[in-house]
């Protein structure tokens, strides 16, 4: 359950690119890959495809989502229960893959138990994310297993081909050298 709020949120924020709106689950999209859950949603007014996410709970009580819109925009978002942050307010965030530092950036609170991160849009951040095992962030100070995000992030890729209607090769690849 708090998958689906999760990745609702990530679709709803839409990475802060452009203002919320409201979102459903398309209807036969959900996929799992490499133990995580995903699918795509649609804008609830025009119907038309919005974004799609991917995410993973952990043992913890976090969950860690990543999202890609029709333009390949792309993001992560992290949630945990015992979190109490005023919506709207945002901090910097510095993210680390496998101890090495990969992405810079603003946090957003999107809802009281969670941030959205928008990530950069290229091939070292999509590919790093794929290849990393642990996930790090600071200030927060969250340290999380990236396991499976190969598999998870094909499916995203795959997703978003499939309803935000770019081409893609038959077997999922980075977005950012298609």
């Amino acid at each position: 359950m708090m998958i689906r709020k999760l990745a609702l949120a990530v679709a709803l924020s839409a990475a802060v690119f452009t203002a919320p709106v409201s979102a459903y689950e398309i209807a036969g999209t959900r996929f799992g890959a490499g133990g995580w859950t995903g699918y795509a949603q649609a804008d609830d007014t025009t119907g038309a495809f919005s974004i799609c996410a991917v995410a993973m709970e952990y043992t913890s009580g976090h969950v860690l989502a990543f999202g890609m819109n029709r333009n390949l925009e792309f993001s992560m978002s992290v949630a945990h229960p015992s979190w109490s942050l005023p919506v709207g307010a945002a901090y910097p965030v510095a993210a680390w893959v496998d101890a090495l530092p990969f992405n810079q950036g603003t946090a957003t609170v999107i809802g009281r138990d969670q941030i959205l991160i928008p990530l950069m849009r290229n091939e070292a951040t999509f590919t790093g994310l794929q290849r990393a095992s642990t996930l790090m962030l600071q200030p927060v100070n969250v340290r999380l297993s990236l396991a499976g995000s190969s598999a998870a992030l094909d499916g995203l890729i795959a997703c978003a081909a499939r309803n935000g209607g770019f081409n893609v090769p038959a077997t999922p690849r980075n977005p950012f050298t298609i």
